[in-house]
């Protein structure tokens, strides 16, 4: 069985500075931000808003084998680690997308980063089943005004698009990816029922011995067998 170190290993994609607001006069409101007018264009920077999520789906993994199934956080996408991963019309959903791979429009438009040095993922053991929460989101890309753009205060241009939070409607589609090995040995062996948690250093898609898929139509769970 091969053995990785849990040492998890930043790296920024991306880290751009915003330069610091000067401090306003006597003629400028105190509450003045992203709805300012901008003094170019006349216009007024007004980020979409973020849906908030209302419902909950809940994915299952159940093993149905005789050995222990070892759950890979791979993704297709860096930085958007998951336990499993989850696409809508073939494209992945981003789970964690606040200052990771992309700009929220409503948040900060000068940099993101991420950490692509792993995560954690699964031991599931025979009759045990993992159960995951997913609040039905996908970040859809967005242009971004001409006037935040130029509020941004950003040394680069952040460019022209950033993310809003929409709500799926619809089929989903959930992958599973297994790995043929454990990633840390002695873990694996300490965890003889139910459900663990495993660090897997760097996963590839080298290391994945096999996919299952499932769908559902949210907010209904999907159920991954794994037999």
């Amino acid at each position: 069985m091969r053995s990785a170190s849990p040492l998890l290993t930043l790296t920024a994609l991306l880290l751009l500075a915003c330069p610091s607001t000067p401090a306003s006069d006597d003629s400028t409101s105190d509450t003045a931000s992203e709805t300012s007018p901008d003094t170019d264009t006349g216009e007024v920077c007004e980020p979409p808003p973020n849906a908030t999520p209302t419902d909950t789906a809940m994915i299952s993994i159940r093993n149905d084998r005789a050995v222990p199934v070892y759950v890979m956080p791979y993704s297709s996408f860096i930085c958007n680690y998951g336990k499993v991963e989850i696409e809508i019309a073939g494209e992945p959903v981003l789970w964690d997308h606040a200052s990771t791979y992309a700009y929220d429009c409503s948040g900060p438009l000068c940099d993101y980063g991420c950490s692509d040095g792993g995560d954690m993922g699964l031991i599931i053991n025979p009759g045990a089943t993992a159960e995951i929460e997913w609040g039905g989101g996908v970040w859809l890309p967005t242009p971004i005004s001409e006037a935040c753009r130029e509020q941004s205060g950003c040394i680069n241009d952040p460019g022209a698009t950033c993310s809003v939070l929409d709500l799926v409607e619809g089929e989903y589609l959930v992958r599973v990816n297994l790995s043929a090995t454990c990633p840390v040995e002695d873990e694996c062996m300490a965890c003889t029922e139910g459900v663990c948690e495993v660090f897997f250093y760097e996963p590839f898609a080298a290391d994945i011995a096999e996919s299952i898929t499932a769908t559902a139509s949210f907010p209904a769970g999907a159920e991954v067998v794994v037999d």
